[in-house]
């Protein structure tokens, strides 16, 4: 209902022109997804714990350092829209398989796409995709090991949390390939950080280690690299999803639109998410117990 209510609300006549220019473009957005479809290699899955509430999508392609290729890029798309329909979930992880998160976009499915019209609709179509993903009720963390590089940064960026191996390396390496960031990590970046600091790591490009990504609070948590650094990354995001499924999304629906809209709009959906839980059975068995002393 959260974010059924939350789709309802960003429809609203104070967002119709954006709306329209979605509209226009919707057309091209699909192509884009057409064409993309036709790039393979590498794969993307989805593994959903319904006991914890803690869905895990995992990148997998071994001979390009997980590089996303056009039909991964599709199969990410296909597994956010699944997770949007997944009603008990609470947490999610995004992370890469062979001990490295992303290097970025896959260069064979890159060269076939170097017309500015197609780079407007590709970016469109992942833009949204990570949009999507970043407005997902589920509390989301980035768990990077290895490199995430270009638009693996850009993934990354689109969680709520990100946590690093202490081995890991993170950069924007779009300037030095000739381009800009295209998928909305620049955007989030410049709202994160502000625009000098967002403008410093963008324009110098240069890697940053785990160390630094903690010091700057592009990552809330720094785990030793091992073999169960996925376990560990579960039990860290345990933490902020434990309790009812629907305080947790109602949770995290309040924060998307608290980010995305007006100081009106976005106060109404809060009342209207907090009407939806209050004399719900979990405020009342904590008013029972008197959890709050």
């Amino acid at each position: 209902m959260a974010c059924s209510y939350f789709q309802f609300v960003r429809s609203s006549h104070r967002l119709v022109n954006l709306t329209g220019f979605t509209r226009r473009n919707c057309t091209k957005v699909h192509k884009a997804q057409d064409t993309l479809k036709h790039m393979t290699g590498g794969s993307v899955t989805l593994d959903k714990d319904e006991k914890s509430g803690i869905a895990v999508i995992s990148l997998d392609n071994n001979k390009k350092k997980n590089a996303l290729s056009g039909s991964m890029m599709c199969e990410l798309n296909d597994i956010i829209n699944e997770l949007q329909l997944w009603q008990t979930g609470k947490g999610l992880i995004l992370r890469g398989e062979n001990q490295t998160f992303c290097s970025g976009g896959d260069l064979d499915t890159f060269q076939n796409i170097l017309s500015p019209e197609q780079g407007y609709s590709m970016s469109g179509f992942i833009g949204q995709c990570l949009t999507n993903l970043s407005q997902l009720p589920l509390i989301s963390v980035a768990l990077v090991e290895g490199n995430a590089l270009g638009g693996g940064a850009e993934m990354a960026m689109s969680c709520d949390f990100m946590v690093m191996s202490d081995d890991a390396r993170f950069a924007f390496v779009q300037k030095k390939m000739g381009v800009i960031t295209g998928f909305g990590a620049g955007t989030r970046l410049v709202r994160k950080f502000g625009t000098l600091k967002a403008l410093e790591i963008l324009a110098s490009a240069r890697t940053m280690d785990a160390t630094e990504c903690e010091q700057l609070g592009l990552a809330s948590k720094i785990l030793p690299h091992s073999e169960n650094v996925l376990d560990l990354t579960k039990s860290w995001l345990h933490n902020y999803c434990d309790g009812d499924p629907k305080v947790v999304r109602n949770l995290k629906a309040m924060v998307v639109a608290a980010s995305n809209l007006s100081l009106e709009d976005s106060h109404a959906i809060e009342r209207r998410l907090f009407s939806e839980l209050w004399g719900g059975e979990s405020h009342l068995k904590a008013q029972k117990s008197k959890l709050k002393h």
